[in-house]
């Protein structure tokens, strides 16, 4: 009986565990939630990263500085392998 009784309280205590946890995190997000909408309500842009025109922008300059690099060193683009997309011979009618 007695480990019976010790089982349960360790579930007990476990779950107890776990409701904290989620507890704490559902707050957190609450709180962020509650940040954006403060934020959009003066006027603000809330956003967690670059835009995709961001993103582009910076591709395209990474691109072009690469280009120019490869351009004043002489250097070839490389050839693509030819493999597929994981590089499995015969897939997408590659040899």
């Amino acid at each position: 009986m007695h480990v019976d009784q010790t089982k349960r309280v360790l579930e007990i205590e476990g779950t107890r565990r776990e409701i904290e946890h989620v507890r704490k995190r559902i707050t957190h997000l609450l709180d962020r939630v509650e940040a954006q909408v403060q934020l959009q309500a003066a006027g603000g842009v809330f956003r967690s990263g670059p835009s995709k025109a961001e993103m582009t922008e910076h591709m395209m300059h990474s691109a072009g500085l690469k280009r120019k690099k490869m351009e004043a060193t002489g250097e070839r683009p490389k050839k693509p392998s030819g493999g597929g997309s994981f590089g499995v011979p015969g897939q997408y009618g590659h040899a």
